[in-house]
């Protein structure tokens, strides 16, 4: 009777998230759970500058920059292949934000 070798080396492909707005209070606490529980974590930041909120797990994390309205983001999500999105990015959140064609877009 035929029997399937048996994989030594088997292991469960983690999935692949990608978070925006992951230096936000929530995006940041999103992404540190995920880094903790060992899944493959991008990100999408305007500026490369990360604050103080994820700059001490940057290693363990995939950094895009990008504007979210920048048609970029596609060729960005056809590279990772995420399994999994959480847009949380926002324009309007901070007083100094105020163009209200940016919070439409």
């Amino acid at each position: 009777m035929f029997q399937f070798p048996k994989l030594k080396s088997f292991k469960k492909m983690k999935d692949s998230f990608l978070v925006t707005g992951a230096t936000g209070f929530i995006g940041a606490n999103l992404v540190r759970e995920l880094v903790r529980l060992g899944e493959n974590v991008n990100i999408v930041v305007r500026t490369l500058k990360l604050n103080w909120r994820i700059s001490n797990i940057s290693d363990k994390i995939n950094i895009f920059q990008c504007d979210i309205t920048d048609p970029q983001l596609q060729e960005i999500i056809n590279k990772i292949r995420p399994n999994y999105i959480f847009h949380l990015a926002g324009y309007g959140n901070l007083p100094h934000e105020d163009d209200v064609y940016k919070m439409i877009d």
